[in-house]
């Protein structure tokens, strides 16, 4: 959830959604100690509408190239809280904050009550030589991020 200092919201609330999303990535790769984080991200088309917390919403698909987040030498909050995989468990080759292709979905919307814009996203990581095993089946990967985004309920809290 994002209220602007100015109190207004976004004129285009896909492209806006869309920033959001990329900053967040880039702010998270930061945090976990990526000495140069990059989210680049290409043009996301509709994809239709799904529905979550009872409205129907626009959903869009997005790819973006970033970094992974594994760090062979884990420092600062994030990092040390979340806990890294022994570089020993890696495929042989990989590296800290190798490259990644995200692909995932996109929702947002204007909780005009709130005066607050909403994004929820889920993506999922593939990397170059991934075997397509490993890799695993996109169109259960895509239903299990659809599923999960679904399930998502605004709730206050005080």
């Amino acid at each position: 959830m994002i209220k602007r200092e100015d109190g207004s919201v976004p004129e285009d609330l896909q492209s806006w959604a869309w920033q959001v999303t990329t900053l967040d990535q880039r702010s998270w790769l930061s945090a976990m100690g990526d000495p140069n984080p990059i989210a680049d991200a290409s043009v996301a088309p509709s994809v239709g509408k799904v529905m979550i917390d009872g409205q129907y919403l626009p959903l869009w698909h997005g790819v973006m190239r970033s970094h992974s987040d594994p760090t062979d030498h884990p420092s600062g909050p994030p990092a040390t809280l979340v806990g890294m995989p022994p570089t020993s468990s890696w495929p042989a080759g990989l590296k800290s904050f190798h490259d990644v292709q995200l692909d995932g979905y996109f929702v947002c919307w204007v909780d005009s009550g709130r005066n607050v814009s909403v994004v929820i996203y889920a993506v999922a990581a593939s990397y170059a030589g991934q075997s397509e095993t490993a890799h695993g089946d996109r169109t259960r990967i895509n239903a299990e991020l659809l599923s999960l985004m679904k399930s998502a309920k605004l709730q206050v809290v005080n």
